[in-house]
């Protein structure tokens, strides 16, 4: 089930790619479309590393992790309006940059994913998405607010990278003390980090789809 994701982030960019035109005036959204872009292209450069080598997390850990950061701290700094939250997105990714790289040495960073800074950095990205919902919920009303498709974008963001860090974290414990055994509860946290991951990429192609017809409502 989770080997399919690619497929579904490929879906989301076509259909960014398709409605371009449409939303390319509005930088937060072009800037997620970008976002999505860069996804698709590293998740199929994993595959084809792991094709050809054992592993392919030295990749992830340099590239993949941080370039997410970047990504979407760029998006929402283009995309708020307040000046505070804008110095958040601003200051806020150098901060989650120095801890990440800090905390790559704590790891096999060529086996294993870099657990903690991974953790800073979803944290983060859920935190700009809050950020962002707060805003949205000020400057619009209440109706206006469950009809706009960014606002379950927004949603999937905040619970995919909040589930995603308890995943990581007990995924890595029983990797490294127990690499041999299974966990109930990992098991479980990955399903439901699958089940968002599925419906953050559906909430991104809805909302470059759907862009046209409810941009009067962003």
């Amino acid at each position: 089930m989770e080997s399919y994701i690619k497929w579904l982030e490929l879906i989301a960019a076509l259909s960014a790619i398709i409605n371009w035109k449409y939303f390319k005036h509005n930088s937060f959204v072009k800037h997620l479309a970008i976002l999505i872009f860069f996804i698709v292209t590293v998740e199929f450069t994993g595959s084809k590393i792991r094709t050809y080598f054992t592993y392919n997390i030295y990749f992830y850990n340099f590239i993949v992790e941080p370039g997410l950061f970047i990504l979407y701290a760029l998006a929402f700094y283009k995309g708020f309006v307040s000046v505070v939250y804008k110095k958040i997105a601003k200051y806020g990714i150098f901060l989650t940059l120095i801890l990440y790289f800090a905390f790559l040495p704590t790891v096999n960073y060529n086996v294993f994913l870099n657990v903690i800074g991974y953790n800073i950095g979803a944290l983060f990205i859920a935190l700009l998405a809050i950020l962002k919902v707060l805003e949205i919920i000020n400057l619009e009303d209440e109706i206006d607010f469950l009809k706009n498709p960014i606002t379950y974008l927004l949603l999937s963001i905040i619970f995919y990278y909040l589930i995603t860090i308890p995943h990581y974290s007990v995924s890595y414990y029983f990797y490294i003390s127990k690499p041999k055994s299974e966990n109930f509860g990992n098991t479980f946290l990955a399903y439901i980090d699958i089940i968002f991951n599925y419906l953050l990429y559906i909430n991104y192609t809805i909302l470059f789809f759907l862009w046209e017809k409810k941009k009067h409502q962003f």
